[in-house]
């Protein structure tokens, strides 16, 4: 069968626009194929403004009024050209440079990724669309103040968040489906540390008492990581990891994405709830599901299981009776979590473990992207991220209630009445390639005059950085910014 990134749906019919799910409508296409929902793969005027989105991020951390807060992005245009170009998702070397394959844009330049912005505690879902699902994404949250449309939803529960997404499914997966973290923007450039192997041991023996399957894989790093179709790191499970799954059948109508799901019944189609039902039920019924997509029903989608040991407003992980800042383990990358499909080739003899399970390893040659969220908290600082992807704002409405929740000066903040200056990044030192990209942060990395530290600020950084000679490569290996991951070294 041909690669379903070139051909057409099986059914031979057109893909819908958002609303045509719920109305029966049709999208406008062009030449028999779908536009999308969204502006083009280039910004405003056909070219990709790093200014632009970066004074789009900053208008999103004044949202958050100062307020501990995650920003939430859906990235959408995950639009490779030809299959053997699936591979091209972002990987950050020690420079903050992409060493990606992009897909390119007609012009032959690379092609940058949409983040659509997902407003927490909105009053309705954000329109989302990637290459094989269409919906709406909804982050809800237990805020520190008494505020928004969800405070008495959160009040009879224990969890601390949860993530809403509803839509169709473009295609039906042929491959196994995948659900968790994927670090897509990330400093391969640096061995495993050992503190985020300990923690690693200690949250995997949590998560599997919740009974999750998951597939662990820390990734190629160093000189590995920069050879064609290298591995990111995974903490992946089988589609069980949504908490509760609703399938409306065509003709019926979904229920709403902002209100109480868990008492449903089978009133809008069938549910499955992980806290329901016994996990071999939950498991056997997933699995069904998953095998047998419908591209015309309506799938309600729930995620909140590990929201009490993971604090994403504040950004720590609770784990035992400290918080741990998860600052220490991603520093200014993003963490990802999506959803896809892996066909990966047949196991073999090398793909067996000690243990006897058969781990394959998830290549993004191997993988298409349905879902794909990328988050980090307002106390963090991501610069990198201007330059690789095209930052958009959710609906106007949807942006002005988020703000409003956080008080006058962020709801001015979405109206264009703050100055956005304050919530400037800070400024990289750019002057050696070879230099991590927060090398600011770090006296030993800079050219300039470094300040003087106390003993307890130079005993934390002796603890916190990794030293440079740990990784075989140095700045005169790196391969340069523009450089195809394909070109062999």
């Amino acid at each position: 069968m041909a690669c379903c990134s070139t051909r057409e749906r099986e059914d031979g019919g057109e893909d819908k626009g958002f609303l045509s799910w719920l109305s029966g409508g049709t999208a406008e296409t062009t030449n028999g194929k779908q536009e999308n929902s969204f502006p083009g793969a280039d910004d405003k005027d056909g070219v990709h403004s790093e200014q632009r989105s970066k004074a789009t991020i900053l208008k999103h951390y004044a949202a958050t009024g100062g307020k501990p807060n995650v920003l939430v992005y859906s990235i959408n245009n995950v639009r490779p050209e030809k299959r053997k170009s699936r591979v091209g998702f972002l990987r950050r070397t020690s420079s903050g440079a992409s060493t990606s394959a992009n897909p390119t844009s007609p012009k032959g330049e690379p092609r940058q990724q949409e983040a659509i912005h997902v407003p927490g505690n909105g009053m309705d879902g954000v329109d989302i669309e990637t290459d094989y699902f269409i919906g709406k994404a909804l982050f809800m949250y237990r805020g520190k103040d008494a505020v928004g449309p969800h405070v008495g939803y959160f009040q009879s529960k224990k969890r601390n968040w949860e993530v809403r997404v509803q839509g169709r499914f473009k295609r039906r997966p042929a491959g196994d489906m995948f659900v968790g973290i994927v670090l897509r923007d990330f400093n391969y450039d640096q061995p495993i540390a050992g503190h985020s192997q300990m923690l690693a041991s200690t949250g995997m023996a949590m998560l599997r008492k919740l009974n999750y399957d998951l597939y662990l894989s820390w990734g190629d790093r160093c000189d590995a990581a920069r050879k064609p179709n290298a591995e990111m790191s995974h903490l992946v499970s089988n589609c069980t990891a949504w908490d509760q799954i609703i399938r409306t059948p065509k003709g019926r109508r979904p229920p709403d994405l902002t209100a109480e799901l868990q008492e449903l019944g089978d009133e809008y189609g069938y549910n499955l709830m992980r806290n329901k039902m016994r996990l071999s039920s939950y498991t056997d019924a997933v699995d069904e599901v998953f095998r047998d997509i419908k591209t015309e029903d309506i799938y309600t989608m729930s995620f909140w299981g590990v929201s009490q040991v993971i604090d994403l407003l504040d950004w720590n992980f609770r784990i035992g009776p400290w918080p741990i800042s998860m600052g220490r383990f991603f520093e200014d990358s993003p963490i990802h979590v999506a959803m896809y499909e892996y066909e990966g080739p047949a196991a073999n003899s090398s793909d067996i473990e000690d243990d006897g399970n058969i781990r394959r390893r998830h290549l993004e040659s191997d993988k298409r992207y349905y879902l794909d969220f990328m988050f980090w908290s307002n106390k963090v600082k991501c610069p990198t991220l201007p330059k690789r992807y095209i930052f958009r704002d959710a609906a106007e409405e949807l942006e002005k209630f988020s703000a409003g929740l956080n008080g006058p000066e962020a709801l001015a903040a979405v109206s264009g009445g703050v100055d956005l200056s304050k919530f400037e990044a800070p400024v990289e030192n750019n002057s050696n390639e070879g230099d991590r990209s927060n090398s600011s942060r770090d006296p030993r990395r800079s050219h300039s005059p470094a300040p003087e530290l106390s003993r307890w600020e130079k005993v934390k950084l002796t603890l916190r950085w990794i030293p440079e000679h740990t990784c075989a490569s140095n700045s005169n290996k790196r391969r340069p910014s523009h450089e195809s991951p394909e070109t062999p070294k």
